[in-house]
């Protein structure tokens, strides 16, 4: 006897743009199975009862990921009996979480770095918040930014950002030293918040070079 099981298809974009894709399939699977009163018959004493139960339904759905590039992905099945019976991809729920963890830490360091705009050069007011959304978006410094590690009381990299902000001394007044950038930066505090000492340091190499690329493209 064949049974069929219904899914829904809802194209929403490609696999290749981290979509959710939902798939619309009918297919059809064999099932074998009698009535129990029917085992009492002889001639059918040696015969096995074939049913199809979730498990089965999900390897089949799991059968269909194989060979594919469905990272993002999810199947719902309704079955002839009225079960839905769902399969989806692990990846979907830990992408959508990085992408919120960084969509909250781009707006912390445009807070953070928005407080120095009183030191601000004339120049460079009016885009100084295009000129760090750019700078955050070179790779190099994409990669490490939004990784705060042990540092305490901040959601992103605190102490690159630091070093980052005195490679691009150009944006701010001479006389905007770490002292008065750490005063502005941290409040509460002031000079005696460790991120001062930060503010005396230049990136990584790989970083620094990125970002120097950066300026001349951009400040020069």
């Amino acid at each position: 006897m064949s049974k069929k099981i219904e899914i829904e298809k809802e194209v929403e974009g490609s696999p290749s743009e981290g979509v959710l894709i939902r798939m619309n399939i009918i297919i059809s699977v064999r099932i074998n199975y009698w009535h129990p009163m029917s085992l009492k018959n002889k001639n059918h004493k040696n015969k096995k009862v074939k049913t199809m139960n979730d498990n089965h339904v999900n390897e089949s759905l799991r059968g269909l990921f194989e060979g594919g590039n469905f990272a993002n992905a999810q199947l719902n099945v309704l079955t002839g009996d009225g079960i839905l019976v769902s399969y989806g991809s692990s990846e979907k729920g830990k992408k959508d979480d990085d992408a919120k963890a960084q969509k909250e830490g781009k707006e912390a360091i445009m807070e953070y770095v928005g407080r120095l705009r009183p030191v601000v050069r004339d120049q460079y007011l009016a885009q100084y918040d295009h000129i760090w959304e750019g700078i955050l978006e070179i790779s190099q410094v994409k990669a490490e930014i939004f990784k705060k590690g042990k540092q305490q009381d901040t959601t992103f990299n605190r102490n690159l950002l630091a070093k980052i902000i005195h490679q691009v001394a150009i944006l701010y007044v001479p006389t905007a030293n770490n002292a008065v950038m750490t005063t502005h930066l941290e409040p509460e505090k002031g000079v005696d918040h460790p991120v001062r000492q930060q503010l005396g340091e230049m990136p990584d190499n790989n970083i620094k070079k990125a970002v120097e690329g950066f300026i001349q493209a951009n400040l020069l």
